[in-house]
């Protein structure tokens, strides 16, 4: 049996904190072991320190680089401003890394992370979960079996929050795009449409998101993406202003030839329903909740804290490696770049370069 992984843990008290509980997540690992902390809060990294049990606690994370010995280090914290700069340093300084999703404001930053993990031949993982976990493992094994057909397309609805339009697509809308990609393979052409109060393409309304997402336009989003199997997927948005977590719509719906499934958001109520009807419709008897699972966002942090583990010691492949990352983001930049050029985009893409920077204004 390995030794645990010795890790480290970089978050931002009063800014982007520690994610979703990413700290606690890794924290009931047995397979890891959290050495030491970063946090820039002088008060409150005694805070996390003594929740987490860790003595090795340092204001600067390149202290804690440079002065403990580890094998990895988590990005824990969710905004994604120092993302780059975090996740570039731990590697360059020979540890692997697990990073809070969005990894990167843009595919620049995503792919100098992603090259320099594949340059220093080390693991680079990032924190969507919803691909591992097990309500969606489970969808995917009854579309392997067949229960409602050949799937025909997905469509994935975001939060409708404050956020609504084009920062709720890119911190959200991800999501989406990794969990469509799982099911129906990469994506080769994007075509968006993104708008601000009706005004198709705001070029004058690109602005900074929050948690340093780095630019964001419109309060509706719109993304048909085709797959490398013909078949099409959406992601959409808009500023509904519904903040009541159990009314938002975020889900992803799956449709095929014998049925659809509705697969709703973790936070939500965790709701899975199946029906056998082709085209949903609230009348339907036959819904079936199939799974419910309260809000446990811990839990998934410490499936990917195993298989992160498992990956470096083992060789298994990663549950979201820093390529499924930066696939997931590049469908939401090709969809704002389409809708700039009124054209299909084709993915991967050739312009690197975030598709708002020249209409910042």
């Amino acid at each position: 049996m390995s030794s645990p992984l010795r890790v480290g843990i970089i978050g931002e008290s009063g800014s982007g904190d520690y994610g979703h509980k990413i700290h606690l997540g890794f924290a009931a690992c047995k397979d890891i072991e959290i050495l030491a902390l970063s946090d820039a809060n002088a008060t409150e990294i005694d805070v996390i320190g003594d929740q987490l049990g860790v003595t090795h606690r340092y204001l600067d994370y390149r202290d804690m680089l440079r002065k403990t010995e580890l094998d990895a280090v988590v990005v824990a914290t969710r905004n994604i401003a120092r993302h780059h700069e975090y996740v570039v340093a731990a590697l360059q300084a020979g540890l692997h890394v697990y990073c809070e999703k969005p990894m990167a404001q843009d595919l620049v930053q995503a792919d100098s992370m992603t090259d320099c993990a594949q340059r220093m031949g080390l693991k680079l993982a990032v924190a969507l979960p919803g691909g591992h976990e097990p309500r969606f493992l489970d969808v995917l094994r009854r579309i392997d079996n067949g229960e409602i057909g050949e799937i025909l397309s997905t469509r994935g609805i975001c939060k409708w929050d404050h956020r609504g339009g084009g920062e709720d697509a890119f911190v959200l809308g991800m999501h989406f795009s990794d969990l469509s990609r799982r099911i129906l393979g990469d994506v080769i052409h994007v075509y968006g449409q993104v708008s601000q109060t009706n005004e198709m393409f705001p070029e004058t309304h690109s602005r900074d998101g929050a948690e340093g997402v780095g630019l964001v336009a419109g309060d509706h989003f719109y993304a048909t993406c085709k797959h490398k199997n013909g078949k099409i997927s959406t992601i959409e948005s808009h500023k509904s202003q519904t903040e009541d977590r159990a009314l938002q719509p975020y889900r992803l719906e799956i449709y095929g030839t014998k049925g659809t499934i509705v697969h709703r958001a973790p936070y939500a109520d965790g709701s899975t329903y199946i029906s056998r009807h082709v085209v949903p419709h609230p009348n339907n008897s036959d819904w079936k909740l199939i799974h419910q699972e309260a809000d446990n966002y811990k839990d998934h942090h410490t499936r990917a804290a195993y298989n992160f583990a498992s990956a470096i010691n083992s060789k298994t492949p990663l549950y979201c490696s820093g390529i499924d990352g930066m696939k997931a983001m590049e469908v939401i930049h090709a969809a704002y770049l389409s809708s700039r050029t009124n054209q299909v985009i084709d993915l991967p893409l050739t312009q690197r370069a975030h598709p708002l920077v020249s209409t910042n204004k």
